[in-house]
């Protein structure tokens, strides 16, 4: 199945992706956080939703 059809009707920005021997349907999240262990409050600092079929390295690529 080629990860660019459109899994749902409902939905055409999801996709199909195979990653780490798993598959996976439907849409990607990244989340970027304040990560430190002396802080008493983390905040996340970035939500990006993307198609599922998006390398992780491009997501990134253009959230810096």
């Amino acid at each position: 199945m080629s990860t660019g059809l459109i899994q749902s009707p409902d939905d055409i920005e999801a996709a199909y992706r195979n990653k780490n021997r798993k598959s996976s349907k439907g849409q990607t999240i990244n989340i970027t956080d304040t990560v430190n262990p002396d802080n008493r409050l983390n905040l996340l600092t970035d939500v990006s939703v993307q198609k599922n079929n998006i390398d992780d390295s491009k997501v990134l690529e253009t959230r810096i």
